[in-house]
C-alpha cells in the first residue's frame, strides 16, 4: 500500500455557503473507489441471476458483502494519510461527505470495476457461506455433492 493517497483520486471538496465544505464525486472518482476494493481482495461475480460478493484474503476467498465493502472504505478514510486534507479540509469533512453521500452504488460501474470469474468450486463456497480452508475435507465433499444432484 502507498505511504500516502491523493483525496482528489476519490472526492473533491467545494466550500459552500456555511464556511464548510461539501464533497462531491465524479464518475472517474468513484471508479477509483471501486478499484480500491478491488485491490483490498474484494470482487463480484455473477451466478445466475445472483450476484456473489467476496473477499479474497490470501488463498481464502470468503463470503462479502456491500456493508463489509463500506465498513473497510470507511476504515480507509479515517485512517489513511491522504495528500489534499490541508486548505481547511479536515479529516470530518470527509467522514461526513461519506455519510451524507454513499460513495458506493450498486451500478454498472460497481460491476464493471469489481467484477471477476470464480471457479465453480469457488462459487459454491461463497453461495454456501463457507470459507474454503475453514471446512473438514469430508464436508467439502459432502456439500460438493449435494450442489452436484
Amino acid at each position: 500500500m502507498p505511504d500516502h493517497y491523493e483525496l482528489s483520486d476519490f472526492v473533491s471538496f467545494e466550500k459552500d455557503s456555511r464556511a464548510g465544505y461539501t464533497g462531491r464525486c465524479s464518475a472517474v472518482q468513484e471508479a477509483n473507489i471501486y478499484r480500491w476494493l478491488k485491490e483490498q481482495g474484494f470482487g463480484i461475480s455473477e451466478f445466475g441471476d445472483e450476484l456473489l460478493i467476496f473477499r479474497r484474503s490470501g488463498e481464502e476467498i470468503l463470503p462479502a458483502s456491500v456493508i463489509s465493502m463500506k465498513r473497510n472504505f470507511l476504515d480507509f478514510l479515517e485512517t489513511a494519510n491522504f495528500a489534499g486534507l490541508e486548505n481547511g479540509v479536515s479529516r470530518n469533512d470527509l467522514i461526513n461527505w461519506f455519510y451524507d453521500t454513499p460513495p458506493l452504488k450498486r451500478n454498472e460501474c460497481f460491476i464493471s470495476c469489481l467484477k471477476e470469474k470464480l471457479s465453480t468450486e469457488e462459487s459454491f463456497f461463497i453461495r454456501t457461506g463457507c470459507a474454503l480452508t475453514f471446512l473438514p475435507f469430508s464436508e467439502i465433499c459432502r456439500k460438493f455433492t449435494l450442489l452436484q444432484c
